[in-house]
């Protein structure tokens, strides 16, 4: 009986840890609502026009059922979970007998093809004709990963046309295509959609598919793409690189357990382009959390010091007046190995600026991640960190981007300047004291959960010491505020305070050096370190104050 409990334990223990890495347990938590929802993909939104799509397909056939299936990097799924909403425009809704939302997932192996994920109820009812309809799913689709394609299986009393596709003509013939694979009659689970006998129309159906909101937007040019494994999912390459495990929201997401979509462009993103775009592709998408990488395309440019900081003034102004975002990660231009010696200069005092203008704005982080990926350039200005490690070079003579290791550092530089929890005291624990005494004290937390918790635990709590060595739980006594569901805020942070029983701790101390630290917690992470007070007095033997309150 014993081993059958110890076995059951190491499943759920093995169960949780699948859902929750244990490295996820150590950062802020970020929590989204499930009802804040952002659009997931594709890029294009939904959108009107004539009517031109539906089961007329000018194929000769009379079949009055089909199933398509959208193709195209810029409109695959962004992001993974559980798609809840969706919202789509149709033009005739008269004959639509049948209406399913389908997501499917490219297979790996022999043979290759591709296996549904999950479909969606019966939708036609909850079309709107001539107008936009936003349909909330009785039967969300979940398990849902990035890069993952939707399509669509309508079913109509007579052939005709129902909705407007939008037509994507760039570069007919490609195999990377984008367009509309389709099949009269049902496919089943497992379908072989870009099998060479399957008919393809380069034209596409926005149907936006909603989530609740990434905790993490990245934005930023290549570097943050993915390149040179992979692009992301808003890029309008026609690419075959795609290895979404190698960028750095990806290993973000392995480091912190946090929910992210890639908003990386490849090919000429200077910070102006990025900033042009933050509101479509930050804003809109209600994260907790917003990366923003740029730079070294102005750098390699003709862009000044003015502009670029400008550009980054509108994106700091924009997170800090938003009300999802909670934390802006400002992430200085990172290592180029190809940049020459004025360029390099350039960036250093760019860079420089940038932490200067960052520190307006309470919200925003500067993350410097050259010493996790840079190395000293020999005849350089000293201590520079000018060139990337060739250890996170990608090879092919490719001198600006990263390779997957080099992906994770940065992403490993970001989660170690996540905001922790922290406190300050307010006392001045300059007299002596005795009996219970009054510790006020003040929780600070710039982002993530804001309830805290002094619990009496091996990383948090109230403590005292008679040497600043040894260190003990101190008794809580009678009044003050309770040890778990605090408030904390930015800094200075919210006031609390604590009464200390040291009747019990010290009832025979008459000692002028004793210590209290403290270091709350937000249950998935441990506060920067201990907060230890100066020295003060105790005395429980012959106490001769009346103020117990330092």
């Amino acid at each position: 009986m014993l081993k059958k409990r110890i076995f059951s334990l190491f499943l759920i223990s093995a169960f949780l840890l699948n859902l929750f890495p244990l490295s996820a347990l150590a950062y802020p938590a970020y929590s989204q609502p499930a009802n804040n929802l952002a659009v997931a993909g594709p890029y294009e939104a939904a959108i009107a026009g004539v009517a031109n799509w539906g089961t007329n397909m000018e194929d000769g056939l009379t079949d009055l059922a089909y199933e398509y299936f959208t193709a195209g990097r810029k409109y695959r799924i962004r992001q993974a979970g559980t798609i809840s909403r969706i919202r789509i425009h149709t033009v005739d809704k008269s004959n639509i007998t049948g209406f399913y939302l389908k997501i499917w997932r490219q297979a790996t192996g022999a043979g290759y093809g591709y296996n549904l994920v999950g479909t969606s109820e019966n939708l036609a009812s909850k079309l709107v004709h001539n107008g936009f309809a936003t349909i909330d799913l009785s039967s969300p689709i979940a398990g849902v990963q990035e890069g993952d394609f939707y399509g669509y299986r309508i079913e109509t009393s007579s052939r005709t046309k129902n909705f407007y596709a939008k037509p994507e003509n760039d570069k007919t013939g490609e195999t990377y295509l984008v367009g509309t694979f389709y099949k009269n009659g049902n496919v089943g689970s497992s379908f072989n959609w870009e099998g060479t006998a399957n008919p393809v129309k380069q034209f596409a159906l926005p149907i936006e598919l909603y989530m609740a909101a990434p905790q993490v937007v990245l934005i930023g040019d290549s570097i943050i793409a993915g390149r040179t494994a992979h692009h992301s999912y808003i890029d309008h390459l026609l690419s075959p690189l795609n290895n979404v495990s190698s960028t750095i929201g990806w290993k973000l997401k392995n480091i912190t357990g946090y929910t992210y979509q890639n908003m990386g462009i490849s090919y000429s993103q200077t910070i102006s382009v990025i900033a042009d775009r933050f509101d479509k592709d930050v804003i809109n998408l209600k994260p907790k959390i917003v990366v923003i990488e740029g730079g070294i395309n102005d750098v390699a440019g003709s862009t000044t010091q003015e502009s670029f900081i400008a550009s980054w003034k509108s994106m700091l102004q924009k997170a800090q007046n938003d009300s999802n975002i909670e934390t802006v990660i400002v992430l200085k231009i990172l290592p180029w190995t190809g940049g020459n010696y004025d360029q390099m200069r350039k960036r250093d005092t760019w860079n420089a600026a940038l932490e200067v203008e960052a520190a307006k704005y309470s919200k925003a982080i500067v993350v410097d991640a050259s010493p996790y990926v840079g190395q000293y350039r020999g005849t350089g200005d000293p201590g520079n960190l000018w060139d990337i490690k060739s250890a996170y070079r990608p090879g092919g003579g490719d001198v600006m981007h990263f390779n997957a290791d080099g992906h994770e550092k940065i992403a490993q530089a970001i989660a170690d300047h996540l905001p922790k929890p922290s406190a300050t005291f307010d006392n001045d624990f300059t007299t002596w004291n005795k009996g219970e005494i009054t510790v006020n004290y003040n929780l600070i937390q710039t982002g993530g959960n804001t309830n805290l918790n002094i619990s009496q635990t091996d990383t948090s709590g109230i403590e005292y010491s008679t040497d600043n060595i040894y260190w003990y739980d101190a008794t809580q006594g009678t009044g003050g505020d309770p040890m778990t569901g605090l408030s904390a805020s930015s800094t200075p942070g919210i006031n609390h305070s604590f009464i200390w029983n040291t009747t019990t701790d010290l009832p025979t101390t008459e000692n002028s050096t004793v210590y209290l630290r403290i270091r709350p917690s937000d249950n998935t992470s441990s506060a920067t370190a201990w907060v230890v007070s100066n020295s003060f007095g105790v005395d429980n033997v012959a106490p001769s104050v009346s103020d117990n309150v330092p």
